[in-house]
Parts: C-alpha cells; structure tokens; sequence
C-alpha cells in the first residue's frame, strides 16, 4: 500500500501560521489576564456601589412616611436612573446570567442585613432576586425589608461594565490585528526568499540579485550570486576550452581532407568518399558542439509551451526520416528555454539514439 504523499506548505504559509498562532496564544493570556485582574475587579467595585446606593435607597424608604416616599423615587430616578416601586410578594426566579448582574446581585446579598421570616427561599436560601425586564429594557431587583418587598428597575446604561461584550470588541479586534499583522510580517520575511527561488526557477541570473530582507536571506542571496558568478566562469572557461579543442582539431583534419585529396587517385574511389565524409562529420560534430556550447550561454530564454515545441521538433526528426512518438500529457506545462539551442541539442540526441 503506497503512502499519500504529504502535503508541501509554502514558506509564506509556515511563517503565517506560526506568527498568527504565537500572536493568539500571547493574544488569549494577555485578554484572560486583562479580564480576571482588572475588568472583573472594576466591574465588582462598579456593582458594590450601584448595592450600597440600592440599600440605602431600600433602607431610607423604610424610614420615610407614605407621603415623603414618591419624592425618593423621583428622586431616584431622575437622579440616579433607578425606579422604585413597593410590590405584594417576592417574584423567586432569577432570569439573567450577566456577570455584572451576578455581581450586583452578590453585592446585595453582602450588604443586606439579614432576610425577613419567611421570605427565605429554602433550596437557594436567598431571599433577594434579580432578572431581566421585558424585550430587553433593563434589569429588576426584588429586596424585602421590614414588612414590605421592593422592587428596583435599571435600565442596561446603568450597567457600568458589559464583561461579555467589551470581551467580544476585544477579541475580535484583536483577531483581525492579529491576521493582517502575521500576514504583513510573514510577507514581509518571505518576500526576498520567494522572489530568489522564482528567478532562481528560471535560470541563475545574469546579474547579481539585490541584497534586500533580513541578515539570514541577505546571507543566502548572497550565496546564490557567489555560485551564480561561479557558474558563469565555468561556462565561458568551456567555452573557450571547446573553442580551443574545435581549433586544435580542425587542423589536422584539414590536413587530413588536404592529404585525401592529393592521395584522391591513389585510393580506391568508394574509400575516398567514405573517408571524406568521415572527416566531412567530424568536422559537423565539432561546429555543433561550439554552436551549442556558445548558444547555451548567449541565447535568451523564452517562455514555450511543451506540448508545441515537442511536437516541433518531432515533425523536424520526421522530415529527416526518423519516427518520434510524442505522448500527448494530461496538463499544460510551460518551461523557459532557448528555442534554438534547445532544439539542436535534442536534434543531436535523436539522431545519435
């Protein structure tokens, strides 16, 4: 059974999702440690304070003769947002889960002296309840005090710190900083080395590559322009090696061609033309070479599709009455070459096949 071939992620891809990841995790302690060490504290202070103006208002109502009673609770709204109103019997349901609410309710709790008889709930063993009014307008608070149960309405601007929702604004900011930040610093690391393995994939360049990107990438530009320099010295020393070997030997074959053709009615008529076309190759072979050597080295590169220029060069063996069969491919591909030099070179390989 063959092993899937595992998938190969880009250098981009790495460094983004290692960046992207470190930021996150660094992300989720640095909100865990905002939330429980300074939104949470503030929202309970900011709770133990609307508690304390509740019992005290409680309290003070208590106190007040019947007709002094509406004067707090204009008081109390118009000044601090609270409506108060004396209701028959404690409602017993907790209807809201907002941690500030919670926290509120909590506050209370620690504030209020102690329950009146039988107000107490026996499975919580609270006798002070909160939850949410209607289609969202705000948050109740049922005390009961002395002989009578009242009950505070807030609006949710009262509520000084929404926990779940300033949690949400941060984490989702902080999501889409974190994303375009991995983004923009994993483009901005792998941008010089994709850019060198482009030109690289193409050909070693002509000219050396621009030192650019951190010291690492520099270091390996750098590199690639030693072997690229490199590179080009060895061509041009072959260079002038096969023009130097083409030179050394066409001489004596010119000897060789001159001789055979003084020698020419010495010779049977079938050996001379055998022998001169034998020179006549040598000859063709060693142009060929140079031509080739020269051509791989000067000519310029061209962006060709595969299947076109192979079916070229079958129907150019063809018309030198060699059978080529090209296997048509699934895809297109496209390689950089030159054309000429390209086609001479497989020219010689089939014809020496």
């Amino acid at each position: 059974m063959s092993r899937l071939p595992r998938r190969t992620w880009s250098l981009f891809s790495t460094t983004a999702l290692a960046l992207i990841g470190s930021i996150s995790i660094i992300l989720v302690f640095a909100l865990t440690a905002v939330t429980w060490f300074v939104m949470v504290p503030m929202a309970k202070r900011s709770a133990d304070d609307l508690a304390a103006l509740i019992v005290l208002s409680a309290q003070t109502w208590t106190e007040l003769p019947k007709e002094a009673q509406p004067l707090l609770a204009a008081e109390l709204k118009n000044q601090h947002g609270l409506i108060i109103q004396e209701i028959p019997a404690l409602n017993r349901l907790h209807s809201t889960n907002l941690p500030y609410v919670r926290f509120l309710h909590d506050a209370v709790v620690r504030r209020f002296n102690q329950c009146p008889p039988g107000t107490i709930d026996p499975q919580t063993g609270e006798c002070i309840y909160m939850g949410s009014l209607p289609q969202g307008a705000g948050y109740w608070i049922e005390i009961p005090i002395a002989d009578d149960v009242l009950k505070f309405e807030f609006s949710p601007s009262r509520v000084g710190y929404k926990i779940p929702f300033t949690l949400g604004v941060i984490l989702v900011g902080g999501i889409l900083l974190t994303l375009l930040l991995g983004l923009w610093l994993a483009r901005r690391l792998t941008r010089p080395v994709s850019r060198l393995a482009e030109q690289v994939s193409l050909g070693l360049p002509d000219a050396p590559l621009p030192l650019t990107g951190p010291k690492e990438t520099r270091v390996l530009i750098e590199a690639v322009n030693r072997r690229s320099a490199e590179v080009k010295r060895l061509v041009e020393n072959r260079t002038v090696l096969l023009a130097g070997i083409s030179h050394d030997l066409r001489t004596p074959l010119t000897r060789l061609s001159l001789s055979l053709a003084l020698a020419q009615d010495a010779l049977e008529a079938e050996l001379h033309d055998q022998m001169q076309a034998d020179v006549g190759q040598m000859n063709q072979l060693i142009g060929e070479v140079l031509s080739i050597a020269r051509g791989v080295n000067q000519a310029p590169l061209e962006s060709v599709d595969a299947h076109t220029w192979l079916a070229h060069c079958v129907a150019s063996a063809a018309r030198r009455g060699i059978t080529v069969q090209l296997i048509e491919p699934n895809t297109q591909a496209r390689f950089a070459l030159a054309p000429p030099t390209a086609q001479r070179i497989l020219d010689n390989l089939i014809d020496n096949a």
